[in-house]
Order: C-alpha cells, then sequence, then structure tokens
C-alpha cells in the first residue's frame, strides 16, 4: 500500500519542470513546497528523466527525445 499514489496530495502542482530541448540538457524540477511527498517525487522524477548511471543516463536521453518528438518541440532526423 506504500506505492500507492494519492490524488489528493496534488504533487503535479506542487513541481515546476525545466525541460529545454537540446541534446544532453538535463531536466530540473523545483519542489513549490518541501513536503516530503513532494520531495520525494522530485527524487524520482529526477531519476526517470536523467538517469542515475550511465546505461539509465542513456535510456533517459531516449525518454527525453521522444517526449520532445511527441510534443513536437523538435525534429530529429
Amino acid at each position: 500500500m506504500g506505492n500507492r499514489v494519492d490524488l489528493s496530495h496534488a504533487v503535479e502542482q506542487q513541481l515546476k519542470y525545466n525541460f529545454k530541448p537540446f541534446p544532453y540538457e538535463k531536466v530540473a524540477i523545483e519542489v513549490m513546497n518541501n513536503s516530503q511527498i513532494t520531495l520525494n517525487t522530485q527524487d524520482l522524477l529526477l531519476a526517470v528523466f536523467n538517469g542515475t548511471t550511465t546505461l539509465k543516463a542513456i535510456d533517459s536521453d531516449n525518454l527525453r527525445n521522444n517526449l520532445l518528438m511527441e510534443k513536437n518541440i523538435i525534429k530529429i532526423a
């Protein structure tokens, strides 16, 4: 039960994303409050978007590129 999402926490409203469409640019996430739930979510999302190891960083780079292509921010040839 500890891994369930409680929508009443509205964590998505407590995070500010900075996602630039440049190669090798890291995602930055700023917290709008210092609750433990928000800080844990920030840590998780930073690990997903930026990677925590060399292999995961490559995977996260691919994820960011796919998100950018999906949003039509950039086109990768």
